[in-house]
């Protein structure tokens, strides 16, 4: 059942993807200042915006939690060493 869905939702992206090419196929440059690009259908150059968003999204996201991870590891040692050294100070008083 899960499979049929989910090749029914590809079948239906497919063909949202052709309507979309279909109806953006014209022919556009791009220019910014005095550079003009090479003139491609407006929905390759919609694709190509699209995914380089995602890349740049994905690659965000990978710093962000490479940088969670990285904090996460330091505040967990720093318990670690506060815990030890709490039970240091309990084994001490109760010496005493």
């Amino acid at each position: 059942m899960k499979q049929v869905l989910l090749i029914f939702i590809g079948i239906a992206i497919a063909g949202l993807a052709t309507l979309f090419a279909i109806e953006n196929a014209s022919v556009v440059s791009l220019s910014i200042f005095e550079f003009r690009s090479a003139q491609l259908p407006l929905f390759v150059w919609l694709v190509i915006a699209f995914s380089v968003g995602l890349v740049m999204g994905l690659f965000i996201a990978a710093v962000v939690l490479f940088r969670a991870k990285t904090r996460e590891r330091k505040i967990k040692q720093d318990l670690r060493a506060n815990r030890n050294e709490s039970l240091k100070m309990q084994k001490e008083s109760e010496l005493k």
